[in-house]
This record gives structure tokens, sequence and C-alpha cells, in this order.
């Protein structure tokens, strides 16, 4: 047994690169940049009124100002602006040269019918000056950035319309265990439906990852290294569920070495998810998550979604989130780093919801995340900050 933050360390360093391709910037939700981002020009590339209003010289606030043009945004200014003079003019619109101050209109009384005049105390130019956002030659978006709609709206104002990014990894998704059956089948004596590979592909697919779904196979020595190498053959990471633990039926393990798979862990000091499997050959990984539907659910969370994003060659993963734990929470046994469902109350603290263990999957509907409890510690006080992981 070792510790998540070990078992995340080795998984890291057997990472290798997948290769890069050029793809369409408004394709790139979620994909991972495998290039600096450099400014051609500046931002913005112009001085610009940040208001509707007038742009005039600071120094004749005081005075009634002559409105000499209008200056819509996308209009070059015609005139010069000298004293006692100003121009209306209108949000992103170039500032006239000789004005130095936008006074917005809702502080502008109207002198006569060509000239108004400043009621307010000065407190801003309400100028965005070029450049001040970013100038030529900048790096704007940094080799490994994980691309997000913020990122996609940065690329669009660069005119960066094709960018290089690391491949995906081709992904495929195997579930063992005699007693499942597909949702759509009548339940029999002794089986019970498919949950988590629908549970695996959503998780995946919330995170734009595709995967290849190859179904479930039943505790057959046989049939289960078909399938696995059959599954692994035309991907890069093979996800299973089930046949990881320590019992009679128990597979993968066996047939992972036996097949030149090299088991880099096999269990960790969590909860749930302690029988976590990770191997490689050559550039091939499988990670193997154990058979019940919350640790499922919490080892991709956890593990198998930040290791994809890592082998996409990712530089920096979602910091955490800490909040308040609105009640005390006691366990028996802190050998454990344990991962609980709860929900944010009212006053945006942590509440643990009803949770019969790793079988209970139903507990995931009513809960907003989960929250850590950390390895050694058998309290946690009430309004102690606990870390938060959202779905």
């Amino acid at each position: 047994m070792i510790t998540f933050e070990e078992a995340q360390a080795i998984a890291f360093q057997s990472l290798e690169a997948l290769g890069t391709e050029m793809i369409p910037f408004d394709t790139a939700l979620y994909r991972v940049l495998a290039e600096n981002i450099i400014t051609k020009e500046f931002f913005p590339p112009f001085d610009k009124s940040a208001m509707d209003g007038y742009a005039c010289r600071k120094e004749d606030l005081s005075e009634p100002m002559e409105v000499i043009e209008t200056i819509p945004a996308g209009t070059k200014p015609i005139y010069t602006i000298g004293k006692n003079q100003c121009a209306k003019i209108m949000t992103g619109a170039m500032i006239p040269d000789g004005a130095d101050t936008v006074i917005i209109k809702e502080k502008v009384q109207i002198w006569d019918e060509n000239h108004i005049i400043f009621k307010d105390v000065f407190s801003s130019t309400n100028i965005c000056y070029k450049g001040e956002d970013a100038e030529e030659g900048e790096v704007m978006l940094l080799k490994g950035t994980k691309l997000e709609a913020q990122h996609l709206a940065v690329l669009a104002t660069l005119g960066q319309i094709r960018i290089m990014v690391y491949k995906l990894p081709r992904i495929g998704v195997l579930v063992t265990g005699s007693e499942l059956v597909e949702p759509h089948e009548t339940l029999r004596d002794t089986q019970i439906r498919n949950s988590n590979a629908y549970s695996i592909l959503n998780q995946l697919k919330q995170e734009r990852f595709h995967a290849t779904y190859y179904g479930i196979v039943s505790d057959h020595y046989q049939l289960t290294t078909d399938q696995l190498l059959h599954s692994i053959k035309n991907n890069e990471v093979l996800i299973m569920s089930g046949a990881v633990s320590v019992g009679d039926f128990d597979l993968v393990p066996q047939i992972l070495k036996e097949n030149g798979f090299e088991i880099l862990f096999h269990g960790l000091h969590m909860k749930p998810g302690k029988r976590l499997l990770f191997a490689k050959k050559d550039k091939k990984w499988v990670i193997g998550l154990p058979g019940n539907p919350v640790s499922t659910f919490v080892q991709m969370q956890e593990f198998a979604i930040p290791f994809l994003y890592k082998l996409m060659g990712c530089i920096a993963l979602k910091p955490p989130i800490f909040l308040s734990l609105d009640h005390v929470l006691e366990r028996k046994n802190g050998d454990k780093k344990e991962f609980i469902p709860v929900q944010i109350n009212a006053s945006g603290k942590v509440n643990k919801v009803a949770y019969n263990g790793s079988g209970n999957i139903q507990a995931l509907i009513a809960a907003d995340g989960l929250m850590e409890f950390p390895m050694g510690k058998n309290r946690l006080e009430e309004n102690e900050r606990v870390r938060f992981i959202s779905f």
C-alpha cells in the first residue's frame, strides 16, 4: 500500500509524449497547447475609450467645452482636441489626438446646443491605453495550458486561428464481472446492471475525451485475456473496472503480468478506491479501477482524468478548493485518505450526505461534490477547512 500522492507521482513519472497536431482554435476546448502563443500586435492596438462619454483635456474640465465631432466605435477621429473642446465618443472608439480624458455622459450637463460642462469630481481618465493588456512579442498563453473558454476568447482576439496542441490519447473502456448485464437487459437472480461503464464514459465525455467502449467481459481467464489485449491494441490507455482486487476471480493483475505489463502500483491508503491498479507496457497504460461504483467514480475524478491531462502535456491541474465544514465529523480509523459525498449549504459550508459506502452510487445524486478526510485524522472540527472536489 502506498499513499495517493505517491501513486500519482509514479503515474506522472511514467508519461511519454503522444505527439502534436495542428487544429482550428475553435475546436480546441479542453485541449492542451503544445506551443507558446505570442502576440504579434499591441492590445489594445490604440488608445480607446472605456466608456460612452466625451473625450477632452483634463485641464478644461472646469469650463464649458465645445463638442466638435462624434466618434463611433470603428471610426477614426477627424479633429484634434484643442482648448475647451471635446468630442462625443462611444465605448471602444479611438481617442482623438489632444484628448487625455473621457468623462462619462452621466456626469455631463448640456450647456447649450454645442457645449457641455462636467459636473462632478474627476476620478478616472476612462481610457484603455495602447498595449496596456499586452505588448507585441509578449507570451500570452504558455505551452501546456489546458484551453478553456477564456483561452479561446484570447486566441480569437489574437487572430490565432490554428494552434498546435498535444494529441488526445486513444482510450478504451472495459468492464469485468460475470454478475453484470447492460442497462437494457432484464435482471435475473444474482445479476446487477452495469453502471460503471456509463460513469466512466460520461466522466470522460465531460472532459471532451473520446473513448471506445468494449463492453462487459465475464470473470473467465481466457475471455478476459483476449478482451483485454483486444481493447488495448488500438489505444494508449485502457480503463478497466473490476477484477483488480485480491479475490479468486480478480484476474487482471495476473493477466497483465503474463502479457508483459509492469504493475507500477496496486493498492492505496485511500477510501473508496483502495485497490487501484496502474500498469504500463511501452507507450500503453492500464488503469484498473475497483468494481464498486463510488470507488470507480472517485478514482476517475481524482486519478484517471488528471493522469490523462498530464499525458497530454498539461503543466498545471486545477488548484484545490477549500471550504469550511458545517459540523464535527468523526471516523474510527484514520489510516487512509477518505472521500465523502457532501452538499454545500446556504452558508457555503459542506455537510455530509446520507452515504452507505462505496456501493451506494445513489448518494452522489444528493451531493454537490466530495470532501477529503485527510489521512492521519480521526476527527474534523466544525468550521475546519476541508478540500472540496466538485462534480
